[in-house]
């Protein structure tokens, strides 16, 4: 159960043991989390954008979204879903994603999974970090 490991063997896994019910079965996500949502959406556009497995930089990613955007104006996409994590500070500012606050962003859900995928980076370049859209083996979340 992703980092909950003591509970399981302190709470769960005895509890199990003497046959009662699996208190684990009653752990599932909430259907209102906004930031799970706002991953979800980046996940989502990601993968129907970039794809699974290819290395890219945000810069990069960022670059495919805004492509993305002005070919099919009318769906949601990945440049929605960036711009609902990492949207300029300053309104008025300059319309594109705030590159730094999306690698904070991303860094923070580093190998996080979501509908069995998760992101991983590269070492770091002077382009800085390469990220990738992965599967993660055995898990759904």
């Amino acid at each position: 159960m992703g980092s909950f490991e003591i509970w399981c063997r302190t709470v769960r896994d005895p509890l199990l043991w003497l046959g009662e019910a699996d208190a684990g079965a009653t752990c599932t996500p909430s259907t209102d989390d906004p930031e799970r949502e706002r991953f979800a959406a980046v996940i989502g556009g990601w993968k129907a954008v970039i794809g699974e497995g290819r290395n890219v930089t945000l810069k990069q990613a960022i670059e495919h979204a805004e492509r993305g955007a002005s070919a099919t104006p009318a769906r949601p996409d990945l440049l929605d879903a960036f711009h609902a994590v990492a949207a300029p500070m300053v309104r008025g500012s300059q319309s594109r994603v705030d590159t730094r606050r999306l690698g904070y962003w991303m860094r923070n859900k580093k190998r996080q999974v979501i509908r069995g995928l998760r992101f991983m980076s590269e070492g770091e370049s002077q382009a800085g970090n390469r990220w990738r859209l992965e599967r993660a083996q055995g898990r759904e979340a």
